[in-house]
């Protein structure tokens, strides 16, 4: 019993010291699209919600929109470290006509493992 709780002990010693990966940390986070408009100018924010721990992120936020005109894409990244509990993290802006559809993808990450996803779709606009 002796040898199992000094194993226990180097386990933990040892271990503890390294990062654990994404899926061990007890710190949920949550993802939220953000969209403000000015006319036909569509501005795409991500809301992060982390429980308060400092630590280094990842974020990753895809605006694809279709319509008339063709597909386009824009896509934005960038680190983040977290220190509260709420961000707002990344801007794109893409100008909307009507009968444009966009679908909105974020992600976030850290020790390259998703921690939380988010996908929107706005339907086309009249």
């Amino acid at each position: 019993m002796k040898l199992r709780k000094l194993l226990t002990f180097l386990l933990i010693s040892v271990f503890g010291a390294l990062p654990m990966s994404a899926s061990a940390q007890t710190q949920p986070c949550t993802l939220t699209i953000l969209r403000t408009t000015d006319e036909n100018l569509h501005r795409f924010q991500l809301g992060v919600q982390c429980s308060p721990h400092k630590q280094r992120y990842r974020y990753y936020i895809d605006v694809e929109k279709s319509g008339r005109s063709g597909n386009t894409r824009s896509s934005q990244s960038g680190q983040v470290l977290i220190e509260s509990g709420d961000m707002v993290v990344g801007d794109i802006k893409i100008n909307i006509q009507a009968g444009d559809t966009v679908t909105v993808h974020a992600r976030l990450e850290a020790h390259d493992t998703d921690i939380a996803t988010v996908t929107e779709h706005y339907p086309a606009a009249s």
